[in-house]
């Protein structure tokens, strides 16, 4: 389990003694729910880096950046882990905004994608998978997925609460979304027993069902075209289905493409974490101690 960053406090500038409390109640939860590592990200940063440090340690999870620095430059918090995951190595690169850290004491983010491919390159020899815990903005993250190139496997975003999405394919890389206010619980699935390029199990599935919906339509229309008289109509049905062929064509070229491919497939799926399940009694007392509404909300 990991955590791509802006976890602890509500919004970037919250700094009162009652959200520091809230906030190391958040990361000593996080340890207990086995986060092996997390990237700082601006809403963790709020009380400075060197609180954040002294109380990831207390809750055991590693917290990571390739290009925070001090004001001597010196790096703030490794720039990496490598843990293993189903007999497999898995290098874990995290990346903190670039710019001044406020309450940073002179802290700051030296640009991303050197520091990220630095790293990466380091890791590659000796890890099967290099994921980045990308603790920045959406366009910083998709920058760093076309410098990286496939020198990064999956780039994990978060900055913007930008909740759950699918994967999206970078340039020899997957970027993804880290979810919201811990909202939902992500699952990436990898299986790295085949060489090749990543293929996404899912998007097979969606071009598929889209291919059979295309396929209806093309009938539809064709159908719709025989039947008619006029001829401004059956123009614009014979353009209607011009477009829907050459659809057709594309979605079938693709999910041909990656049937034949036969890499190594990836699947990202979402749990909700809704009323639907219980809570832990003892974790919601807790809670309740922090923010009375808390449970509710």
């Amino acid at each position: 389990m990991v955590d791509a960053g802006n976890a602890l406090f509500k919004a970037t500038g919250l700094d009162t003694a009652e959200d520091q409390r809230r906030a190391a109640f958040i990361l000593k939860t996080m340890g207990q729910l086995g986060t092996v590592a997390m990237a700082p990200g601006a809403r963790d940063l709020n009380a400075g880096p060197s609180w954040l440090k002294s109380h990831a340690e207390k809750a055991k999870v590693a917290v990571l950046s390739a290009n925070l620095v001090d004001a001597e430059n010196e790096p703030i918090f490794p720039a990496s882990q490598v843990v293993e995951v189903g007999g497999k190595k898995i290098g874990l690169i995290g990346a903190s905004p670039a710019g001044p850290v406020e309450n940073g004491q002179g802290a700051k983010g030296l640009p991303i994608a050197p520091a990220v491919i630095a790293e990466a390159r380091k890791l590659r020899p000796k890890t099967d998978l290099i994921v980045v815990l990308a603790a920045v903005p959406y366009s910083d993250a998709m920058r760093l997925s076309g410098d990286a190139g496939d020198q990064v496997d999956f780039i994990i975003q978060s900055h913007e609460g930008r909740g759950r999405g699918a994967l999206q394919h970078g340039d020899g890389n997957f970027v993804m979304p880290g979810g919201e206010r811990g909202r939902v619980l992500g699952k990436l699935t990898v299986d790295v027993s085949r060489k090749g390029p990543f293929v996404d199990a899912h998007e097979k599935e969606r071009d598929a069902e889209t291919l059979k919906i295309l396929e209806g339509q093309v009938a539809e229309v064709k159908k719709r075209l025989t039947a008619a008289q006029d001829p401004a109509a059956k123009a614009q049905l014979q353009k209607t289905l011009q477009q829907f062929e050459l659809r057709h064509k594309e979605v079938s070229k693709r999910l041909s493409s990656s049937r034949k491919a036969a890499g190594r497939e990836v699947s990202l799926d979402w749990l909700t974490l809704s009323g639907d399940y219980a809570s832990d009694p003892l974790l919601e007392a807790a809670v309740k101690q922090i923010e009375p509404n808390g449970a509710e909300h």
